[in-house]
């Protein structure tokens, strides 16, 4: 590895997706909590065939970018360029925001979305089949409540609508990461 010192601080509950691929391949590291505290930094890792290197990229619009955060979720899009960040928290609050940042030129921007966005949460899971993004479980809500969730959530990257999914059959137990 090209310059091992200069790289992410020490953390936990940061993203890690990958972008470029085949062709110019990147891991993105988002967000997370270290001894410094909670961090909203964005990190590239270059995957060339010889050389990993480390990268802390120039943020375009920073006034557009999430507040610091962890136990979020991070999520690459069809495009292999476009990174979706969904919830997470600091110390005190979670979230239910979304957020975009495209990498070809690290620039930060905040989709309008619609229908019914989940609960404020951290350490659930997201996973994107097709154009859909599943979201599921969880903790949090709103102000200081811990609450577990076992919900399902799709949002349409499309049009950025969310909609709540009714289970059936035997429902998960709530969970989170």
């Amino acid at each position: 590895m090209k310059n091992p010192d200069k790289g992410p601080s020490l953390r936990t509950g940061h993203t890690l997706v990958t972008v470029g691929l085949p062709n110019n391949p990147k891991a993105v590291l988002i967000g997370g909590c270290g001894p410094e505290g909670v961090t909203n930094d964005v990190w590239a890792l270059k995957m060339g065939a010889e050389n990993l290197e480390w990268e802390k990229p120039k943020i375009g619009q920073p006034d557009k970018a999430p507040s610091p955060r962890w136990l979020h979720t991070a999520t690459t899009l069809p495009d292999g360029k476009s990174i979706y960040v969904f919830g997470g928290m600091d110390r005190t609050k979670r979230y239910d925001d979304s957020y975009l940042i495209s990498t070809d030129k690290f620039r930060w921007s905040q989709p309008e979305v619609s229908g019914i966005v989940p609960t404020p949460r951290a350490g659930h899971s997201a996973t994107l089949v097709g154009d859909t993004l599943f979201i599921f479980g969880g903790y949090g809500g709103y102000g200081y409540s811990r609450v577990m969730f076992n919900d399902l959530f799709s949002l349409d990257m499309s049009t950025f609508a969310f909609t709540k999914i009714a289970g059936s059959g035997k429902i998960p137990d709530p969970r989170a990461n």
